[in-house]
């Protein structure tokens, strides 16, 4: 407790308390405790690494929704907003803001062409060489050591969760394909013409939060690669 404490002093955030009128009781020791407790000290033992090892088979829609809880931008709306303020930072970036925000392309033609570039964006953001080894290998290499809970190993453990979902191998699920969720191999090998216009619709949504997500890891570099 007193570590965590420390950091909350250190940080300014019991003054603010302070400043707000809060009093630093007994009650809020207790629940600074549990806080302590609670979290992990390393990435690994936390509950989002723990989803995101769980993404294997037969990946469903609402685990997807579940895991994008974690990110910045949870909706479609602020999703878009946020990729169309972003300020490109490659060739490969711009061209996705174009493909977002151009009204004159169908969303069936969007998502085709997002999931063509996206290995680009995510190779890029990851700042991870591509090997033989296939992209999940290659982004999951960075949550491999044991890293403390922050900025850095939250961004990484989502990168990779991000690779095994867009990137799950289709062709070994047991169950039906959920086409709410942009599975790559499975829109480019087997095409788009099947999935529904209301799955297309939520796919979509999935897609552009992902985006959001990368472009906001462009935006706020992690430090291991300084």
């Amino acid at each position: 407790m007193n570590n965590l404490m420390d950091r909350l002093n250190k940080s300014g955030v019991i003054e603010r308390f302070k400043k707000n009128g809060f009093t630093i009781d007994e009650d809020f020791m207790w629940i600074i405790m549990l806080i302590e407790f609670a979290l992990p000290g390393i990435i690994k033992d936390s509950i989002l690494c723990q989803k995101t090892e769980d993404f294997g088979y037969d990946i469903k829609y609402n685990e997807v929704v579940d895991y994008l809880d974690n990110f910045d931008y949870k909706t479609k709306r602020k999703a878009l907003n946020y990729i169309r303020d972003y300020k490109a930072q490659s060739d490969t970036d711009k061209y996705i803001k174009h493909i977002i925000n151009n009204k004159r392309i169908n969303v069936r033609e969007k998502v085709s062409v997002l999931l063509l570039h996206f290995e680009k964006v995510l190779y890029e953001t990851a700042k991870v060489t591509k090997t033989k080894n296939g992209i999940k290998k290659d982004i999951g290499k960075l949550t491999e050591k044991d890293m403390k809970i922050g900025s850095d190993s939250i961004s990484a453990v989502i990168m990779f969760g991000i690779a095994k979902i867009v990137y799950a191998n289709t062709r070994d699920f047991k169950e039906s394909i959920d086409k709410r969720i942009p599975f790559r191999h499975n829109i480019l090998h087997n095409g788009i013409v099947e999935y529904r216009d209301d799955d297309i619709k939520k796919l979509y949504e999935i897609l552009l939060i992902m985006i959001s997500e990368l472009f906001l890891f462009k935006d706020r570099p992690p430090k291991r690669n300084k």
